[in-house]
């Protein structure tokens, strides 16, 4: 059934109202004009508002935009500041990383026979009139021991979360970067399961077997013959560890590292001042600094604070105290008062002290290991730092090889003690 409503296909209820013809007034619906009137008048007071209205919304539109503008130019002001000194920091990074020497896994090899080799230069040791010169026959036993008692890359302990890191102070007078002999040995440990760093600095002058001699040396010759993979070889088949990577550095990086910390403060001795000024004579003549004597110290005493030269002086003093053994004491001294200021720094400060060692230093971390290294900084702040000695106490004894004085150590105690302190086995 269908309506005129439903032919006019209004959608809403009531139908369309029939005009009629109401007192002469044609066409007239007062339903119709009232909706008219009250239409119209809704629409004269909408327009009225909006006009009324419109000034205080423009105004509170223009400033809004105005402070999203202000927003805008900030956020990309600080934006691009942040962008301009994140680029400045990895050119920075990245000039620092040029200066490395970085060594690849394809030439950490011995690939020469280092059987025949003889250093060019003289290392006479540490003069002890203890020494108990050996017969011939106990050299030879001596030798036959070493070279049988050893590990092989198969029985190497290791651990996860523990890396460690051979830190060799290389011996180089001349900056040359050439091989030669390592007055320093240190075994870095970063024990991630027990929140500690642990340094085992070995004595340069412990008679070990270096692999691929038929007869024994220092340990400090194994880089003079091999370069740091033999170091390593020699480290690990003689103690009994994994050394997971290495860092080089002459003595110069230490000159520069100790400067860019503004100093370290040590307690020197009469004695120890007068050897270490020798030392400083011994820097400025290699370096070619005209006036010997410049940059000596000029006392001794407490709470010292000692230039990055004064500061190599002193690790390298081997002539008092307990000879070589003080020497190492003072090493580690140093080094640890190093990561001390280190683990104190702000980035820039970082940044100066590995500019500062990055021309003197060879590596075969990678970059992006370096990077990740770097990035954990913060962390190792609050890791404990324990230092050691190898040989430990009663454990080895003075002995004259080939006229120079070395020190014949028991390696059973000596691995043992290595193993308890990095990784708690006994």
């Amino acid at each position: 059934m269908s309506s005129n409503w439903d032919q006019r296909g209004r959608g809403s209820y009531p139908p369309p109202r029939q005009r009629q013809n109401n007192g002469g007034r044609s066409g007239y619906d007062r339903y119709s004009d009232y909706d008219r009137y009250a239409a119209n008048a809704r629409s004269g007071y909408s327009q009225g508002s909006r006009s009324r209205q419109s000034a205080a919304q423009r105004k509170a539109a223009a400033a809004r935009k105005r402070r999203n503008k202000a927003f805008l130019v900030a956020f990309l002001s600080v934006a691009s500041l942040l962008i301009i000194a994140a680029n400045v920091a990895v050119f920075y990074v990245d000039s620092i990383f040029d200066k490395i020497e970085f060594v690849t896994e394809e030439e950490m090899t011995i690939a020469e026979d280092i059987s025949s080799i003889e250093l060019s230069d003289v290392d006479e040791g540490e003069e002890n009139i203890d020494a108990k010169p050996l017969t011939p026959e106990e050299l030879e036993a001596l030798r036959s021991s070493l070279s049988k008692d050893v590990f092989s890359e198969d029985e190497l302990f290791s651990r996860p979360g523990v890396t460690n890191v051979l830190l060799l102070g290389l011996d180089d007078r001349s900056g040359s970067g050439k091989r030669c002999r390592s007055d320093s040995i240190i075994i870095l440990s970063i024990n991630d399961n027990t929140d500690q760093i642990v340094m085992n600095s070995i004595m340069r002058d412990c008679y070990v077997h270096i692999p691929g001699r038929d007869d024994g040396d220092r340990i400090n010759a194994a880089n003079a013959y091999g370069g740091p993979a033999l170091a390593i070889k020699t480290v690990e088949s003689n103690f009994g560890i994994n050394i997971d990577k290495f860092v080089a550095l002459d003595f110069y990086a230490f000159i520069d590292m100790v400067d860019a910390l503004g100093g370290v403060t040590l307690t020197v001795t009469e004695a120890e001042r007068q050897v270490m000024n020798d030392y400083i004579e011994v820097i400025n003549s290699d370096t070619g600094v005209s006036d010997i004597n410049k940059g000596k110290l000029k006392q001794a005493g407490e709470n010292i604070t000692v230039t990055g030269k004064q500061a190599l002086g002193y690790v390298r003093n081997r002539y008092t105290g307990n000879g070589d053994f003080k020497r190492t004491e003072r090493q580690r001294e140093v080094l640890n008062l190093i990561i001390e200021k280190v683990k104190q720094s702000n980035a820039t400060a970082l940044l100066d002290v590995a500019d500062a060692a990055a021309g003197h230093m060879s590596t075969d971390y990678t970059r992006s290991e370096l990077l990740s290294l770097a990035s954990n900084v913060l962390d190792y702040k609050d890791y404990q730092v324990i230092q050691n000695r190898l040989p430990i106490d009663n454990s080895w004894e003075y002995a004259e090889i080939n006229g120079a004085s070395m020190i014949k150590l028991q390696l059973e105690p000596n691995r043992a003690a290595l193993l308890e302190s990095i990784y708690g086995v006994q």
